[in-house]
């Protein structure tokens, strides 16, 4: 079946990552454009690795990515950011799940709120050019 569909198309498909609705949230959702676009970048490379999250969309898990670094910069928008999300047509169930997902799984790899705030700081202080520099911890089938 799926050859078929494939074929009809010519081949000419893409895949659809959390990565791609960066750019539409942060366009859409002024509120995002003080986030830390790196610490959302690495929570969606981290949530691949997890397969817990392969049952959301990657809508769900790009807004939460964002809702969890909101969290962490204890951003004062935060419930406003939540309801812009919604706003867009995501399923407020969803996306409550997976934030609570991303953001258990970011602050266990990565330590407390407050130590992520000052390794973020001690980091920007330190000019380190590739933000993703955390060891990556794959989930095991």
């Amino acid at each position: 079946m799926e050859a078929t569909i494939v074929e009809a198309l010519n081949w000419e498909t893409r895949d659809f990552t959390a990565f791609i609705f960066q750019p539409y949230f942060v366009e859409n959702i002024p509120l995002l454009n003080s986030i830390n676009l790196n610490m959302v970048n690495q929570i969606i490379v981290q949530g691949e690795g997890d397969i817990t999250f392969t049952k959301f969309r990657p809508s769900i898990i790009a807004a939460s990515a964002f809702l969890t670094v909101c969290k962490i910069q204890k951003f004062d928008n935060y419930q406003e950011c939540k309801d812009s999300f919604i706003n867009c047509g995501l399923n407020e169930e969803m996306l409550q799940d997976c934030t609570e997902k991303t953001y258990t799984m970011w602050t266990s790899l990565m330590g407390s709120t407050d130590e992520i705030l000052l390794n973020e700081a001690v980091e920007k202080d330190a000019n380190i050019g590739w933000p993703l520099n955390f060891p990556l911890r794959w989930t095991e089938m």
